[in-house]
């Protein structure tokens, strides 16, 4: 008899619990999930009343189909909303979310109330500044360590210097191109690319009476930064300098966009428009996309390639922007905006940040989603921590931008000469004030 119970009450066990466990597998199946990774880690995120928080900031939470609103805080931090739609037996991933603090650290970097011009050199860790009077120093963020006046000139660049690890190339206008070298113990003077580059090409066999000897733009090959060899592009040709040993290649003949250097390749528009890839690396080839660009005013094209892939965003004279995959040269190039001067691919490639006058845009390569924003700027804004944020500033001021909330947060105020960076691997912002060189951290 006393079996019979035991075994009645086993059956009863075991039915139940398939019951239930059958009903809890329904409703799992019947609810969604919603990831993301918070930062600062310590970040509370709360659901209709319900607040969730853990020490790594990581969240794996199911939720019943519907629409919420998830609310990110924490103490001296902003606040920050995001509306979601959970979705029956779907994850939806937030990914990375970044709360902005209130106030941000602060930190005088190089105190020079003198300085005029900056330049960050991120592959070296190291900052060149230029004061008023026209003396360059370096400055290793690393050692804390400073070389002063290792170069003099009145003149200021241009346009933003190139730099090799040990070499500036600077373009002091007028055709007055020198290198500089860093530091100044490797060799005391300078040299001037542009005699030095007449000079050789008026003896060479591309010489005849109608060549240019007038440098548009000059850069070292980016995938050796030892290298004693230099890009150059002239009003009717693009050559392969070597400044030490005095030899030059041709490597392209007729008028061109600006190019872009990237690894052992150059990316340009031809007079034609056509898309160009000229490898630097064995023979020199060419390999031209199926589609042509307006090449109404070649100096007008921009041109911005992506650092992980073969993604380009190209900018024709007229202003409007081109997203092109050269790893499909048999795809055509796909409009994505117009009225543009600028833009750049966010730090995962996945969307594109595009700048015009008095507004930005932003277009998802995967959604093929894009959105608007009439925003007032100084100049180009950038990416900013990732995909959602953005920096850009404002009269003196800086701020960042949050795409998801649309939303602007103060930054910093007092920044001189328009003059700022954003070094994305550290997530500093450095930008020029009155007393120096100040170095922003989250």
């Amino acid at each position: 008899m006393f079996k019979k119970v035991l075994i009645i009450i086993f059956i009863l066990i075991v039915s139940l619990g398939g019951f239930f466990g059958f009903s809890l597998l329904k409703e799992s199946r019947n609810r969604g999930v919603l990831k993301a990774k918070v930062y600062p880690p310590e970040t509370v995120l709360e659901i209709n009343g319900k607040s969730y928080y853990n020490d790594f900031g990581y969240f794996k939470i199911g939720l019943k189909p519907g629409h919420y609103l998830a609310t990110f805080s924490l103490t001296d931090y902003c606040s920050l909303e995001k509306e979601i739609n959970i979705e029956a037996g779907k994850t939806l991933d937030l990914d990375q979310v970044y709360l902005l603090p209130k106030k941000v650290k602060s930190e005088v970097l190089i105190g020079d109330k003198e300085i005029n011009r900056f330049f960050l050199i991120s592959s070296g860790n190291r900052l060149i500044y230029i004061n008023n009077s026209g003396s360059w120093s370096v400055f290793d963020r690393n050692s804390k360590q400073e070389e002063k006046d290792f170069f003099k000139n009145k003149s200021l660049p241009e346009s933003p210097p190139d730099f090799s690890y040990k070499k500036a190339l600077v373009n002091f206008g007028k055709n007055n191109w020198q290198i500089i070298f860093i530091p100044k113990s490797l060799i005391s003077s300078p040299i001037s690319l542009t005699n030095d580059f007449k000079k050789v090409l008026s003896q060479s066999e591309f010489k005849e009476k109608q060549t240019s000897l007038n440098i548009l733009q000059a850069e070292f090959p980016s995938q050796n930064e030892e290298s004693d060899k230099i890009i150059i592009r002239t009003e009717d040709a693009i050559y392969l300098f070597d400044f030490l040993n005095d030899e030059i290649e041709r490597l392209y003949q007729g008028k061109s966009s600006l190019f872009v250097n990237s690894g052992n390749n150059i990316y340009f528009i031809e007079e034609s428009g056509v898309f160009s890839q000229i490898s630097l690396a064995g023979k020199r080839t060419i390999e031209n996309s199926l589609f042509s660009f307006n090449p109404q005013d070649l100096s007008k094209i921009k041109i911005i390639k992506g650092e992980k892939s073969k993604n380009f965003i190209v900018i024709d004279s007229t202003g409007k922007a081109y997203y092109l995959n050269f790893e499909k040269r048999e795809d055509l190039p796909v409009l994505i905006a117009e009225g543009i001067e600028d833009g750049s691919f966010s730090f995962d490639e996945e969307k594109i940040l595009l700048a015009g006058k008095g507004f930005v845009e932003v277009f998802g390569l995967k959604e093929k989603i894009k959105i608007s924003e009439k925003l007032d700027f100084e100049n180009s804004p950038c990416w900013f921590l990732d995909n959602n944020h953005m920096i850009f500033l404002q009269q003196d001021s800086l701020y960042a931008y949050d795409f998801a909330s649309r939303k602007s947060f103060f930054i910093a105020k007092g920044v001189k000469n328009n003059d700022f960076f954003y070094d994305s691997s550290v997530n500093y912002i450095f930008y020029l004030s009155d007393d120096g060189i100040i170095k922003l951290s989250l």
